[in-house]
């Protein structure tokens, strides 16, 4: 079982994007790290030979975007990456005839990219969409791995800015520094970390608790919404498109004009 999710460095002015993988049996999995520009001027070192050779897990590798996010193009870009990695992790690559089940967020390229979820389909991989504002009982790396990649975040790059201040090549950290801070960070997570955390959001086979026995345990989350009550008010425009599925969110106005066309045309049905 895997989580994905976009990891923005916080603690630099600069920003990069991560894509971090791992398995209820503590495994990390493939990495992927967004960096801003294009292939012409992606830093020639940081190769998926040298990522793997630093420590990173097959099938990591670094794409390039306009502004270091994730897009439509990137995250197909790096489907094939993600599939192979994940058959190349411990546990299932003794057993090519299992399924994988990937947990990830609503993000749009995630859900409504339609190539990225053919070659899913066809690699035995199934995606799990989490509910919005879920991550916290749902998703493992929310839990115990997303604060110890935090903490070794920001004591790696305090270690970086102190290394510069020594080097005679400048003195401030560029993108290239921050994937050197992604690849500490990711060696240092632990085994027994990702075991916790899938554990947490009972995700690991060998503990986990029935549906029933889940929604009890996780009552106090579910009792928070028993108290809403709707007022009479009419919703905004703005309320109901908020309501509106992510991927219709994330279409083109010609788009949205055409769906919105061809629903009229069948009566709203």
């Amino acid at each position: 079982m895997f989580t994905l999710f976009l990891f923005p460095f916080a603690h630099s002015r600069l920003s990069i994007t991560v894509v971090r993988t791992g398995n209820s049996a503590g495994d990390t999995g493939p990495t992927i790290i967004l960096c801003k520009g294009t292939d012409a001027n992606k830093h020639p070192s940081f190769t998926d030979e040298f990522l793997v050779k630093q420590g990173l897990a097959p099938g990591s590798t670094v794409i390039m975007t306009e502004n270091a996010y994730m897009t439509d193009d990137a995250w197909i870009e790096a489907t094939p990456h993600l599939l192979d990695g994940y058959r190349k992790m411990q546990v299932i690559k003794d057993n090519p005839e299992w399924e994988i089940i990937e947990f990830m967020d609503g993000f749009k390229s995630h859900e409504g990219n339609l190539e990225a979820n053919k070659a899913r389909t066809a690699a035995k991989v199934r995606s799990v969409k989490e509910e919005s504002h879920s991550s916290h009982a749902c998703q493992a790396y929310d839990q115990e791995v997303a604060k110890q990649d935090k903490k070794n975040c920001a004591d790696t790059l305090a270690k970086q800015r102190l290394a510069k201040r020594h080097d005679s090549r400048g003195k401030s950290l560029n993108q290239w520094d921050l994937v050197v801070v992604v690849i500490q960070i990711v060696r240092m997570a632990k085994k027994e970390v990702w075991i916790c955390s899938f554990t947490r959001v009972n995700l690991k086979p060998s503990v986990r608790l029935d549906y029933e026995g889940w929604c009890e345990k996780i009552s106090a989350f579910l009792s928070k919404g028993s108290g809403y009550k709707p007022g009479s008010a009419e919703p905004t425009a703005k309320e109901k498109y908020a309501l509106l599925p992510a991927f219709y969110q994330g279409m083109s106005t010609d788009d949205k004009k055409k769906a919105v066309e061809i629903v009229k045309k069948y009566d709203d049905k």
